[in-house]
């Protein structure tokens, strides 16, 4: 079990499951172009956005992006998990929780919270956000596009 950053080798591999996160879980649209400006966009800016890519061995069976933040209501570094995946024949084998648990280890700053944010109807993700210690927070996600891709 391996995570580390993301690698320009790594592309098909992105591209391939953010599209199947956006078909198994839909909550908006994702393509081939977005996810090569999210790519862009956290190689210019790697203190606001990381690309984590989960390995065995040599094989790409997962990833995550990770976006830091401060909160003034936390009282410190904040790291939101904007997307993870893990590919189906990986699931269950402990990826995603121990991710969570090594995650605010990759930033030079003490993390002081780790936030998230499910699809309404993700029953199956919210059961493992609830086992891996995350509470609902009592807000809700409000979001304006201000630009179309």
């Amino acid at each position: 079990m391996l995570f580390r950053f993301y690698q320009p080798s790594d592309f098909a591999d992105l591209v391939e499951m953010a599209l199947a996160l956006y078909r198994e879980d839909p909550g908006g649209t994702m393509s081939s172009r977005q996810v090569a400006a999210t790519v862009a966009f956290a190689a210019k800016h790697p203190e606001q956005l990381r690309i984590f890519i989960f390995a065995d061995q040599d094989q790409v069976v997962g990833y995550s992006l990770a976006i830091s933040m401060w909160s003034s209501e936390f009282g410190g570094l904040t790291i939101h998990v904007d997307e993870m995946y893990v590919r189906p024949g990986f699931r269950g084998l402990a990826w995603g929780q121990r991710f969570l648990e090594e995650l605010p280890f990759w930033w030079p700053e003490p993390v002081v919270a780790l936030s998230l944010e499910t699809t309404v109807d993700n029953v199956s993700a919210e059961r493992f956000y609830r086992r891996a210690g995350f509470v609902p927070s009592g807000n809700r996600h409000w979001s304006k596009r201000l630009r179309s891709h």
